[in-house]
């Protein structure tokens, strides 16, 4: 067998194939330089006719690092603009009108038009005042004070009352007690002020906690008025006075 490929192939040949022929069956590789094309096709081809059947296939070799991340894509083309949108309806107005006996107060109705379904808004009704007039019959309390200083010479001082509620008339009855006085209009004191008004006008009980002191001259305040009154006080020389007290209003009953 030697004989026969050492006359095709020569001696060089020869080498060149037994290692051919010993790498096929290792499954070592070769470099074939210096092999004319003739010798290498028949080295390929003892190769082959010699070679074992390919083993079995190893075990999975372990992971290897991971890559580099790749660059990122070109940015692709615009879309084509969309077609234009078919155009929305019209809204409805709303109509406001003037409301009927739905409002007995008055106010509006308020309807979107063509729905056919007014809407009433009515105005509330007109509330109480949140002073109302002191009704016939009824009474009010209250306090009142009032810090002077006198000199030698007589002086004056003014004390003012505003009531709770305001009296039906301008001009009520106004009677002035010092401390421990009453009368059959104001029969209480400065502690728990009293009035039974005996007349047709509403009447107003002031009561002071000083003795010594001089009511105005005159039966009527200084000023008098729905909301309330001022009253004039005579002070004595020399002295200095803080006054205080109650005071107590009432309308007649019908």
């Amino acid at each position: 067998m030697f004989s026969k490929l050492h006359e095709r192939l020569g001696t060089a040949g020869l080498v060149v194939a037994v290692v051919a022929l010993v790498a096929a069956l290792t499954g070592t590789a070769f470099a074939a330089a210096g092999l004319t094309g003739k010798q290498k096709k028949e080295v390929k081809k003892i190769a082959k006719q010699y070679a074992g059947k390919p083993g079995p296939q190893g075990p999975t070799g372990p992971q290897g690092s991971a890559g580099a991340s790749g660059k990122d894509g070109a940015s692709g083309k615009d879309g084509q603009v969309g077609a234009p949108g078919t155009p929305g309806k019209n809204g409805a107005n709303v109509v406001v009108e003037e409301a009927g006996p739905e409002c007995p107060e008055g106010g509006v109705t308020v309807e979107v038009e063509g729905s056919g379904e007014p809407l009433p808004v009515c105005n509330g009704e007109s509330g109480a005042g949140g002073n109302p007039t002191l009704e016939p019959g009824e009474s009010e309390t209250g306090v009142w004070s009032l810090t002077a200083m006198a000199d030698n010479l007589q002086r004056k001082a003014f004390s003012s009352i505003q009531f709770t509620r305001p009296l039906p008339v301008p001009d009520p009855n106004v009677t002035v007690l010092l401390e421990g006085a009453t009368t059959t209009e104001c029969p209480g004191s400065y502690e728990f002020p009293e009035v039974h008004a005996e007349t047709n006008k509403p009447a107003v009980c002031i009561y002071a906690t000083e003795f010594g002191l001089q009511p105005p001259n005159a039966p009527e305040p200084t000023f008098s008025d729905r909301q309330g009154l001022v009253e004039e006080w005579i002070l004595p020389a020399e002295t200095g006075v803080s006054l205080w007290g109650t005071w107590a209003a009432e309308t007649p009953a019908p």
